[in-house]
């Protein structure tokens, strides 16, 4: 009876610490100074699988550095401020950052980055615009996740100057310039290699859809429009 007694005060005791278990928020600053410190992240096989030099974690994070439009604000040495036109883009670049892809600053014709402690500056040769066709190319998972995928394509100089000829001659194009852009642009981004994807949470900010309700009970009509999908107009 002792020994019954023991061995199920034992499995009690495992059962509560089972319920009090919980995920531990990862502390970026030891592996990197320039890290955010109000970035949020638990899952600690990403960041080891940086920490030993996978390249294509690498390469993850260097496009996420590199691919976008936020402005960056440097008030003292490291102390990083982006500026971004979109949450979700600011939030990527932020995650770049504290995995120690950190985008520094950019001119006109540069990016400035450091990656893994390492100054590094890039050419930018070409901006394709995010215009409202590629924007509604975004695609929503049935969690409610907006998604992105990455892919990276590796150019000879030869395709590279053909292709940016073509886009220089679209870019100055007087008629169907728009259309003659996309054209370029599809043409570039074919025969990619996947690196990966991305998810963010298309989430309402907090007291929206309370907000929302107590309009409509107050019969006043609301109507949102976006950019992210063709026809995507609600009326509550």
């Amino acid at each position: 009876m002792q020994n019954s007694g023991r061995t199920k005060f034992k499995r009690t005791s495992i059962d509560r610490l089972m319920n009090t278990l919980v995920l531990w928020r990862l502390d970026f600053t030891p592996f990197n100074p320039l890290a955010d410190s109000d970035f949020c992240f638990y899952d600690e096989k990403l960041l080891e699988s940086v920490k030993m030099g996978d390249s294509r974690t690498h390469e993850f994070f260097r496009l996420l550095s590199l691919c976008h439009t936020v402005m960056s604000e440097e008030k003292s040495e490291g102390e990083l401020v982006y500026k971004a036109q979109s949450p979700d883009e600011g939030a990527l670049v932020t995650a770049a950052r504290n995995f120690g892809f950190v985008f520094r600053s950019r001119t006109p014709g540069t990016i400035t980055t450091t990656e893994m402690g390492r100054t590094v500056t890039y050419s930018l040769l070409a901006i394709l615009d995010f215009n409202n066709i590629r924007k509604r190319m975004s695609e929503y998972g049935a969690d409610g996740l907006r998604t992105l995928a990455l892919a990276y394509r590796e150019l000879s100089e030869d395709e590279w100057e053909t292709w940016s000829e073509s886009h220089r001659c679209a870019d100055k194009a007087t008629d169907c310039r728009e259309d003659r852009l996309a054209a370029a642009y599809d043409k570039i981004e074919q025969d990619m290699m996947l690196l990966g994807a991305t998810a963010i949470e298309d989430k309402l900010q907090e007291g929206v859809p309370e907000t929302i309700a107590l309009l409509s009970l107050a019969n006043i009509k609301i109507w949102v429009l976006t950019g992210d999908k063709q026809g995507e107009l609600y009326t509550p």
